[in-house]
């Protein structure tokens, strides 16, 4: 929930520090189907947010109703807006969502913002990095480069922990037992294990009195 939450909890922040003033976030997101998916989500479970949301990028430019705002965007509408708008000086704080994969625009998009702030240009912009993934290659690059730049006590950091009695990740995981699969599934294609695991997930939520919405993740194919 870092990707829900956190910004709003941000604005929510800026809003009680100064109250009459206007403040502009943008949440970097490589993927434009995990902005949409965000921005429908907030709209349907959250009205209070969905006022300030906003979202941006190759199919979609919705802006938020109030002045104070968080706007989803992909890194290249973010390069285009700095581009091309009169000034980009309405957004104050920008979040690189799941910045341990960031792909290239979202490097060149930070790679920009740390020049500019380093050559003064944009003394007031903060800059927050999210992801559950710290160890990795293009994480700690990140790291490094904002280090290198500001010296070490640039960065802050905020480590966020579920809520007492929320279920984990792992508390949300059922495991399809043996005696729900044909005797030699282990034999069978990937295409047929698959519908006989949607079967074995069918039935079991039928055993709940659910319906059942599966989606299947298949490692290393495009289609």
């Amino acid at each position: 929930g870092k990707t829900t939450r956190a910004p709003f909890q941000l604005l929510a922040a800026l809003q009680q520090q100064s109250p009459r003033s206007t403040h502009g976030i943008a949440v970097a997101m490589d993927q434009k189907e995990a902005q949409n998916a965000v921005y429908d989500h907030v709209y349907s479970s959250d009205w209070d947010c969905w006022q300030h949301i906003g979202l941006w990028n190759g199919d979609n430019h919705i802006q938020a109703r109030m002045a104070s705002n968080v706007t989803l965007c992909s890194p290249l509408s973010l390069l285009l807006r700095k581009d091309k708008a009169d000034s980009d000086e309405d957004i104050g704080h920008k979040i690189y969502d799941e910045i341990h994969a960031a792909g290239h625009w979202t490097l060149l998009s930070l790679s920009e913002d740390l020049h500019d702030i380093e050559n003064g240009m944009k003394d007031n912009l903060c800059l927050y990095f999210m992801t559950a993934t710290w160890n990795t290659p293009i994480a700690q690059a990140v790291l490094v480069a904002v280090r290198e730049s500001f010296g070490e006590d640039a960065i802050g950091e905020v480590n966020v922990r579920l809520p007492a009695g929320e279920k984990t990740p792992e508390d949300r995981v059922t495991e399809i037992a043996t005696n729900m699969l044909p005797p030699n599934f282990h034999t069978f294609s990937w295409t047929r294990q698959a519908c006989a695991c949607v079967l074995a997930m069918h039935s079991w939520a039928e055993t709940r009195y659910e319906s059942a919405q599966i989606l299947v993740l298949v490692p290393g194919e495009k289609e």
